[in-house]
């Protein structure tokens, strides 16, 4: 097999199984249909900033926003857990022995 062949086919390999996610996997339609809206305003920053030098302030406020409780989030879990601990309660969902 030819090294273009076998790029395509796996290319058309990828896109079919992307196209059939949300009729094989169901109850992950909604995770999915997020990360393609993620994959597409990350192609729209790469070519809005990267190849043109023009960035919007939409895709940065759209990230910045998108990352802060997705870092924040653990973050404010853990340190929930480890106060919970140092009084020796149930806290967060975690039964803590002391």
């Amino acid at each position: 097999m030819s090294k273009p062949f076998r790029q395509g086919a796996l290319t058309a390999a990828l896109a079919s199984a992307a196209l059939a996610a949300p009729w094989l996997l169901p109850s992950f339609a909604t995770q999915m249909a997020f990360l393609w809206l993620m994959v597409v305003f990350a192609l729209t920053w790469d070519v809005m900033g990267g190849q043109m030098g023009y960035n919007s302030f939409g895709n940065v406020l759209f990230f910045g926003i998108g990352a802060y409780p997705g870092v924040a989030r653990p973050l404010l879990r853990d340190r929930h857990a480890r106060a919970g601990s140092r009084r020796g309660g149930h806290r967060g969902g975690m039964a803590v022995r002391g």
